[in-house]
């Protein structure tokens, strides 16, 4: 009994769990914020996120047998590691990709004057359509540019009339006149238009600015109480002494207002006053900080004639060599070398020195403020009439917000909440149904794809494997560490990186880091096969091949034969004259399909009906409990909940489309039921091919424009404009997805028989603590240093992009393609046709394969993939199980040397102050 209590209490999520799991949920979420856009470094790009795994290996390595050794701490158990990991797995996708680097750019972008001018006319073919309710902006700004741009069309259309009536009948006839006065009369109904407009969009715009650049000098983006990177301990405590202090004075300097405004004796009001300044007193002085100046501004110039003279004696040495023979020449290179050496030293000292010197000059700055109230203070205590000195105490007191004697700056900061609080709010709602969508989604079709289809979902095992849950014994270290196979692949992987990382620090000058890309252009520019140009490439990517390696082999083999089918097709089409290259056949990810991306869009569409078909009786048992049968009461009550949240969530995001966004009600559930099928399709890549990361470029926008064509009534942009933004920031750019890690999450839980009451709270909390600390960090960055500095791509690139693309559609809208449309169908037809017939015939490919064409992501993946096939189709073919239970564990290793080496050029790269440029990254 005691035995069995033990394995109960094993697979238990306690309180414990949670704790650590919210903690280091929140901590992956501002340290991805930060170094994405301080150091450009993505440590989070793919399912594999970067740090949980990291977390996973060093709790079941090193802190699980410390606990046991020094018997203090309870060690944690593989349901407490794989819940913590779990936790921060699901939600590391929220910092990055997944949510924050698109949604704070967006909310903060649309109002940009800079982007948002009359060249663009965002006014007229964006303003209209959306809620500026979503946005940092000035309530009414969307009804005041529609009325402008219905001006502005009744202007338009008047003078096409006018053009007709000159045509028709001469331009002095009556008609002609009385339309040149209807102009007349409507530039004028115009002209006003745009002016209210303008006046609105202005005020809109001064908000984004601050955005865009930052707070004013001696503001506060950050709470006082966050020590930042721009520290020191020195600064640090002398702002908590300025608040202590300032908070002293601050309560004196109250009780005398208080006093004046009564009409109370002037000398205990004078007395206050002298109080006041002298509790300012010890956060005054700035002696100590000027003498720390001069010396760090010796140091600089020191520093600066150093490095001019070293320049000099380069450039002279330089000269010196060209002049001298090959081997006399040798005999300076040294010395060139030492001087280009002590160069880089010194730069990197200097602007150590003038960091430094940044920070002691806020701090002056801000203790002088300080020292400067003090005196004002102290001025009038010695003045007279205490009755005039209310307004100017008045004065006085707010401005000690500037050096930080406020409890709102200390532990909030000076960034302009207010003028977020109502787009967070509205992304709030949209956002929370949408994951609760995802996340109901995945519970009620997990059963059907876990139990009924057999899917392993390889991204659970691996966690599950490092966790050591697949094993029982003594040791405290899990097995798969105690392989030397594990060692054998470990060391490939991390041996290759490794030198690549070694190239890239410029410790051995002259090393060529080996090419992992392998691009095939240099050999194929001139062959039969330039058709391929310029995409074609056999990247290696170890941590592809490892997990490869642990899915089934029709799977694997799917996933690079419809990828070499593809490049079958190019040459083929090239060959048939349609065509030079790649190049020839464009897509994108927004509204435009080649015959790759249709071909998977329509195979797409078949596969997901089928897989809503086969799970239907789960998705909808809220309406139909008697479908579930006999299952347990746990499970039966957790699939009810979930239909029933599934079936609420998605009315309340169509509705929040409908009614929230601006979304026409037909293109509302038109493009959740797309976004749906292309989930089902992610997920199922994840599930059951291991895929790492995607861009899916299909999407509602694709069909509309190629079946129907922008150009029509009914397919007008200003219908499904608002739909293109939420899309964006949910759906667009998706490498790190956060569909198919609930998956994951989900069959680590089913394996090891988590409470599921526990298990869903410990999700929601992990998201939660995600979505508040990145969002949150991601706007106190911006205000620190400006948007504008941040992540170019995040918060210049994409939401420029995604406005632009709105107003270009709608000032010229792309036509429906008749290609377009046969290959979607041709698509859907071979989907249909590989899934029927391979009841009959087994060797016809997995259908995995064929809706990956939507991910342009495949064309790095599948040699890695091929060749993790290939190893696991010799090892099943010349071993047994027990073989590949062994032999796995150096796949895995090739996974943990690979991670390794990240996780150490993060570190260098942060040392190193540059990007040495090796992630998980690949594209």
């Amino acid at each position: 009994m005691a035995s069995m209590n033990d394995k109960n209490t094993d697979h238990q999520i306690t309180v414990r769990s949670l704790l650590v799991g919210a903690l280091f949920a929140g901590v992956f979420a501002a340290l991805t914020v930060v170094l994405e856009n301080r150091r450009m470094m993505l440590p989070t790009a793919n399912q594999i996120p970067l740090y949980p795994y990291i977390l996973l290996v060093l709790s079941a390595v090193a802190i699980n047998p410390l606990c046991r050794l020094v018997r203090v701490v309870r060690k944690f158990t593989a349901a407490e590691l794989l819940i913590v990991f779990v936790m921060g797995a699901v939600s590391s996708g929220v910092s990055t990709f997944g949510l924050t680097g698109q949604v704070v750019p967006v909310i903060g972008s649309l109002f940009n004057r800079h982007w948002n001018n009359d060249q663009t006319e965002w006014n007229q073919y964006v303003e209209p359509y959306v809620n500026e309710g979503f946005f940092i902006s000035e309530p009414g700004i969307r009804k005041a540019a529609a009325h402008y741009a219905e001006e502005l069309e009744e202007l338009s259309t008047l003078r096409v009339e006018l053009d007709a009536a000159t045509a028709r009948d001469g331009s002095e006839s009556s008609s002609a006149a009385k339309l040149a006065t209807q102009i007349d009369r409507q530039r004028e109904l115009v002209a006003d238009a745009l002016a209210a407009l303008r006046k609105l969009e202005s005020k809109a715009a001064e908000k984004v600015e601050v955005f865009r650049r930052g707070l004013p000098r001696g503001k506060r983006a950050f709470p006082g109480m966050l020590p930042t990177m721009d520290d020191n301990a020195s600064g640090y405590f002398r702002r908590l002494g300025r608040l202590v202090h300032g908070k002293r004075s601050a309560s004196s300097l109250r009780k005398a207002i208080a006093m004046l405004k009564k009409g109370e004796d002037t000398e205990r009001v004078n007395a206050l006053l002298r109080e006041a300044a002298t509790a300012l007193a010890p956060s005054s002085t700035t002696t100590e900080l000027e003498k720390t100046r001069e010396s760090l501004s010796k140091a600089e110039n020191a520093l600066t004639d150093e490095l001019t003279d070293l320049r000099t004696r380069f450039a002279n040495l330089n000269e010196e060599k060209r002049r001298l023979s090959k081997d006399e020449a040798k005999e300076l290179e040294h010395e060139i070398e030492r001087i280009s050496d002590r160069r880089e030293t010194l730069v990197e000292r200097r602007d150590e020195v003038a960091r430094d010197l940044e920070r002691n000059t806020r701090q002056l700055e801000a203790t002088e403020r300080v020292a400067s109230t003090a005196a004002r203070l102290n001025a009038l205590a010695e003045g007279t009439e205490g009755q005039t000195k209310v307004p100017e105490l008045k004065e006085i007191l707010t401005g000690y917000t500037d050096f930080d004697a406020s409890l709102r700056r200390y532990f909030l900061g000076d960034v302009p909440w207010g003028v977020w609080v109502r787009p967070l709010m509205h992304w709030g709602v949209l956002i929370g149904l949408t994951y609760m969508v995802l996340m109901t989604f995945n519970v009620l079709i997990f059963r059907q794809w876990a139990y009924n289809e057999k899917l392993i979902f390889p991204l659970a095992e691996l966690p599950e494997i490092l966790a050591g849950a697949d094993t029982d014994g003594p040791h405290d270290v899990p097995e798969v560490f105690r392989s030397g196979l594990f060692w054998v692949g470990f060391s490939i992987s991390a041996f290759v990186m490794g030198y690549n990382l070694l190239c890239k620090t410029g410790i051995a000058p002259g090393l060529p880091p080996l090419d992992l890309n392998n691009s095939w252009a240099p050999y194929i520019r001139n062959s039969m096969f330039k058709g391929l140009l310029w995409g074609a490439k056999s990247a290696v990517f170890f941590t592809m091949i490892g997990v490869a390696f642990l899915i089934p082999k029709k799977v694997s083999f799917s996933l690079w034969f419809f990828h070499i089918l593809y490049m079958v097709q190019i040459l083929v089409l090239v060959g048939f004259g349609y065509g030079q290259n790649e190049s020839s056949f464009p897509h994108e990810w927004w509204y435009t399909l080649n015959f790759r991306t249709a071909e998977g869009g329509g195979a797409l569409l078949v596969f997901a009906s089928l897989v809503m078909w086969k799970c239907r009786r789960f998705l909808f048992c809220a309406w139909n409990p008697s479908a579930l049968g006999d299952m347990g009461q746990d499970e039966r009550r957790e699939l009810l909940i979930s239909s029933w949240l599934f079936l609420t969530g998605s009315l309340g995001v169509v509705l929040m489309l409908w009614r929230g966004l601006g979304v026409n009600l037909f293109y509302a559930v038109f493009g959740y039921a797309v976004i749906m099928v292309i989930t089902i399709g992610l997920v199922r890549a994840v599930a059951e091919g291991g895929v790492l990361g995607f861009q899916a470029w299909v999407s509602p926008f694709h069909f509309i424009r190629h079946v129907l064509g922008f150009d029509k009534a009914a397919g007008d942009p200003s219908l499904f404009a608002p739909l293109m933004v939420y899309y964006s920031i949910m759906f667009l750019d998706i490498k790190t997805f956060i569909a198919p890690a609930m998956a994951n999450g989900l069959k680590v839980r089913d394996d090891l028989k988590m409470a599921r009451g526990r298990y869903h709270f410990a999700v929601a909390l992990g998201i939660s603590v995600a979505c508040v600390v990145a969002i949150a960090t991601a706007v106190m960055m911006c205000y620190s240093g400006g948007a504008d500095a941040m992540h170019n791509w995040f918060y210049t690139s994409f939401p420029r992009s995604l406005f632009a693309r709105i107003a270009d559609i709608s000032k010229v809208p792309p036509t429906a393609t008749a290609g377009g449309r046969f290959w979607l169908v041709a698509g859907g037809v071979m989907m249909a046709g590989l899934l029927y017939f391979r009841q009959s015939f087994f060797w016809l490919p997995h259908p995995i394969g064929f809706i990956m064409l939507v991910n342009p992501l495949m064309r790095t993946y599948w040699f890695s993939i091929m060749l993790g096939w290939l190893a696991k189709h010799l090892v099943t073919k010349y071993g047994n199980k027990d073989t590949y239970g062994r032999v796995r564990y150096g796949f895995i290793g090739l996974i943990l040397g690979e991670l390794t080496i990240v996780a150490v050029a993060m570190i260098l790269s942060l040392m190193m102050k540059r990007n040495l440029g090796i992630d998980l990254n690949r594209h």
